[in-house]
């Protein structure tokens, strides 16, 4: 699918917490996500690992790393295996037509109220004491986007700037967040290892590699049914530690490879129990 030179990125983005609160690196990588997203134009689908690794020239773990994390707040996500970002389909959608007239007549509605504002224009005196100044108006002329292959209308730049390109900010915690925390929760109670700190940059990206990305996979797996995701989690604990192996598992990353062939098999059923001794 050809993509385009340009993709819409709202100046709300300065204003809005979600985005406001990412380190400098995860804050440059979701606009690099943004725009790769944008040159291949599928739905907000993002290239390969190893190319988008490639096209910003950085290692390959530590970008999953980084995506992981920017998944954490709902910039990016896995879908059937594949990264995505998130919300890009519906900000970068054509505006309506509703959603144009509706805009044309709030800059008329703007343009009418400055105008009825200045018609009488007061001194500089009682401009400077009125705290009067503003006697700008609003010129902007709504365009015609032009009409794309597919016979929709493109919205060109000029158009875009009315909406936030992440969601507003949120009371509760996304409840992907509450899931994977409860999975993370559920593999140190029945293994009895810690939950890892993470409060500098380098304990975060440990997290990242060993336990976070590996309980994301897992749920994914499960489609994001946290008892599947359990019931995975405990049979795959369980075949390592059996006697007979007396494989070592330190964290969820131990555990992976275990899972993916349990589920694979069908030996999990969608209740989490195994179906079939392993």
């Amino acid at each position: 699918m050809a993509s385009y030179y340009w993709i819409k990125l709202y100046h709300e983005i300065l204003t809005d917490p979600k985005m406001g609160r990412l380190p400098d690196n995860l804050w440059r990588r979701a606009i690099e996500c943004f725009l790769m997203a944008g040159e291949t134009n599928n739905e907000g689908h993002l290239p390969e690992l190893s190319n988008m690794a490639w096209t910003l020239r950085m290692n390959e773990q530590q970008l999953e790393i980084e995506l992981i994390q920017l998944a954490d707040v709902n910039i990016v996500e896995v879908r059937e295996g594949h990264w995505f970002v998130t919300h890009f389909a519906k900000r970068q959608a054509a505006v309506s037509g509703a959603k144009k007239q509706a805009n044309y007549r709030d800059r008329q509605r703007k343009q009418q109220y400055y105008e009825n504002d200045t018609e009488e224009q007061p001194t500089s005196y009682e401009a400077v004491t009125n705290g009067n100044t503003d006697t700008d108006t609003d010129t902007d002329i709504d365009t015609i986007a032009p009409k794309s292959s597919a016979g929709t209308e493109d919205v060109l730049p000029g158009d875009v700037l009315a909406e936030v390109i992440t969601d507003p900010p949120r009371e509760k915690t996304n409840s992907k967040d509450k899931i994977r925390g409860e999975l993370e929760n559920y593999f140190a109670e029945i293994s009895n290892i810690p939950i890892p700190a993470r409060s500098s940059a380098k304990q975060k990206s440990a997290a990242g590699e060993l336990w976070w990305q590996p309980l994301r996979q897992i749920l994914d797996m499960t489609g994001w049914d946290l008892q599947q995701a359990k019931g995975l989690i405990r049979e795959s604990y369980k075949v390592l530690k059996n006697p007979e192996k007396k494989l070592n598992v330190s964290s969820p990353k131990s555990i992976l490879k275990t899972a993916i062939s349990l589920h694979a098999d069908g030996r999990v059923g969608t209740n989490g129990k195994r179906r079939i001794q392993v």
